[in-house]
């Protein structure tokens, strides 16, 4: 089972999902909170959100995401289409110019 730390990041969640929306990081995440938003839903510590780390974060925290929705939302944040979610690509997302 995945552990997920408190903390002021983690209305991120409802956010990101699917079922409220597009992906929206909000405006007042430092990059420090960006960063800790990235390792922990790194589930596995390999420097990438797959779409298993995605689907195991959003269960540690209450919602139970089907296949497609967590393959919607890697697609999403996906810029190179290696089919994970590297942290540059979280940032952007974050960080939109």
């Amino acid at each position: 089972s995945a552990r997920v730390s408190s903390g002021p990041w983690l209305s991120l969640s409802s956010k990101m999902s699917k079922r409220h929306g597009a992906f929206k990081i909000p405006d007042d995440f430092s990059e420090k909170d960006i960063q800790k938003a990235f390792r922990e839903m790194d589930i596995d510590g390999n420097g990438f959100i797959s779409a298993n780390d995605l689907k195991t974060f959003f269960k540690a925290l209450g919602e139970d995401l089907n296949d497609e929705e967590v393959d919607e939302m890697i697609r999403e944040l996906d810029t190179d289409g290696d089919g994970q979610v590297a942290l540059p690509e979280f940032t952007k997302l974050a960080r939109p110019k």
